[in-house]
């Protein structure tokens, strides 16, 4: 993780988080390099801070100015990194009618560079509770920011119980799930099926074994994913993801047992011993999103039987079958994220339907 970027003290994202702004900016746009730079607290104390601040500074070409409205586009993923639960909204929209933007000049305004910082709260842009553990990124078209975390608990200056805090650790690790997780998006319901599979014929999709096309499992935890490059989004054509990952699991996504039978419980795809999260998040050039795929991939690992561990899979989808695609012309950026994990963006071109002359 990447806290401390902007050189402040926890307390200075509330009472003055823009106190370095000058020698920030300079620094940045010295650099002459478009982005997104994050800073936040390392802790928020509780009950005395009741907003989660995260201050940003966005680095911009003057062409990439007129392009990119900040308010529109500058989207905040923030995931829970106890439950692996993501929340993804814009990260400075005021729900007011936006002004007009800039009519762009004549002539290419060239690459110099712009920039601004802001601060945003996540509790109220993103309805982020006030409690937990969270990461936080930011996208802004094809540019992803460094990820911060923060952590919300009692004030350092507060009196501490060891034995309670040691207890709500505790009961945090050994937290059982509401329900059993399920693989999404769910394996076809395809007679035969199988069949074809071990025969040698293609796998229908979406499927959750290794490919010859298959990118490797990260040596770290991690996730690699290529998705088609350019495709034409019209009946019968196909987006395909191609995923692997090494990521942690908790209690959260391990599969139980059933009491009864003994057997591995069903969670739509046989044989899978954890479901793990994996939260693909896109953007694009002419439609903005975000559009948000929760996907929950298996894995076939032989795990420990407690404690925290890192689990290993693949997943194959086409992207095209899933409601949250996008079919509308233009360039996408997808970035994944699982708890502290951010992976991209991996850019997607939608063709427009190409039309051939008879003559």
């Amino acid at each position: 993780m990447s806290n401390g970027q902007f050189s402040l003290d926890d307390d200075d994202f509330w009472d003055n988080p823009t106190k370095n702004k000058g020698q920030l900016m300079k620094g940045l746009m010295k650099a002459k390099r478009s982005g997104v730079v994050l800073d936040a607290p390392r802790h928020v104390p509780t009950p005395d801070r009741k907003t989660l601040p995260v201050a940003g500074i966005h680095v911009r070409t003057l062409r990439e100015n007129y392009q990119i409205d900040q308010e529109k586009h500058l989207l905040a993923v923030a995931v829970d990194t106890d439950d692996n639960t993501v929340r993804v909204g814009v990260a400075l929209g005021t729900g007011k009618t936006p002004g007009a933007r800039p009519v762009p000049p004549q002539e290419d305004p060239g690459e110099g560079f712009v920039g601004n910082m802001f601060v945003c709260d996540l509790a109220r842009q993103l309805s982020v509770p006030v409690e937990g553990r969270h990461a936080v990124t930011m996208m802004v078209r094809e540019y992803v920011s460094n990820t911060c975390t923060f952590e919300v608990g009692a004030s350092k200056h507060a009196f501490e119980d060891d034995e309670v805090r040691r207890y709500v650790e505790a009961r945090r690790g050994g937290q059982q799930p509401s329900g059993v997780r399920r693989v999404w998006p769910p394996l076809p319901e395809i007679s035969g099926a199988i069949t074809r599979a071990l025969q040698g014929g293609p796998d229908p999709f979406p499927n959750y074994k290794q490919r010859d096309d298959s990118p490797p499992v990260p040596d770290d935890v991690g996730v690699n994913f290529t998705i088609d490059r350019v495709t034409e989004a019209i009946p019968g054509r196909r987006c395909l993801l191609r995923g692997a990952f090494r990521l942690p699991v908790t209690v959260h996504e391990r599969v139980g047992f059933d009491p009864e039978t003994g057997r591995l419980l069903d969670v739509g795809c046989p044989g899978a011993t954890a479901v793990v999260g994996i939260h693909l998040v896109a953007t694009g050039t002419n439609l903005t999103g975000p559009f948000v795929f929760p996907l929950r991939v298996p894995s076939f690992d032989a795990l420990e039987p407690t404690g925290d561990t890192t689990a290993t899979g693949f997943f194959n989808i086409d992207l095209f079958e899933l409601d949250a695609m996008p079919k509308r012309a233009g360039t996408y950026f997808f970035t994944a994220f699982s708890r502290g994990v951010t992976r991209g963006p991996v850019y997607v071109g939608l063709a427009p339907a190409l039309k051939v002359s008879d003559e």
